[in-house]
């Protein structure tokens, strides 16, 4: 007998997700060798699994990472998110949940301790929807009309890291055994059902 799980996709993402070894094995395919550089892999840790409200929970999916940095003091936090369509406004979600990384860092620091720097925090969204992701849409400034420009200095712009699977053959696809299943079924939009 088989049974349809409820948001199938984002039970999948999260299980192969919470295997560090999946992690580190698509952060060491995909990321630009210069960053990979300057984190430790072995040093990756899973924080915290979700950052979402408990009411949204079973419509997100994101996963966040900690690794330390090889060359200065600090740590890297690796925000993992996936997506099946073309989200507008994916930039304020994102956002969202780097303000709270950010807020619960400072929370966990000492109280007679000077405050450290912020981290970084790296987005990273693995798109897996009928059509490209706009390259236009990356940056958080695209969200905004008028002149972006001239106030360029009031908007917080950032982007994320787009690992957009419509770009990808199936021979391209790379990362562990489980990681790599894991891309194609989101590519080929395959079922993932329970038995």
């Amino acid at each position: 007998m088989s049974w349809k799980l409820p948001n199938p996709h984002d039970k999948l993402f999260r299980e192969v997700w919470s295997d560090l070894e999946n992690v580190r094995g698509f952060l060491q395919e995909y990321l630009p060798a210069d960053q990979l550089a300057l984190i430790e892999p072995s040093s990756l840790e899973i924080c915290k699994d979700s950052f979402i409200e408990k009411e949204l929970e079973d419509y997100f999916s994101d996963m966040l990472y900690k690794v330390r940095l090889s060359e200065t003091p600090g740590y890297l936090y690796v925000l993992f998110e996936h997506k099946s369509y073309d989200d507008k406004y994916l930039h304020l979600q994102l956002l969202e949940y780097m303000l709270k990384i950010w807020r619960l860092f400072l929370k966990q620091q000492p109280k007679k301790k000077k405050k450290p720097p912020l981290p970084i925090v790296l987005p990273l969204l693995i798109y897996h929807g009928e059509r490209p992701w706009p390259k236009e849409r990356i940056r958080f400034s695209s969200l905004m009309s008028g002149p972006v420009a001239s106030f360029s200095a009031y908007i917080p712009d950032f982007s994320f890291r787009l690992h957009d699977l419509t770009g990808f053959t199936d021979d391209e696809i790379r990362g562990t055994i489980m990681g790599r299943v894991m891309q194609l079924l989101f590519k080929h939009k395959l079922e993932v059902n329970e038995t």
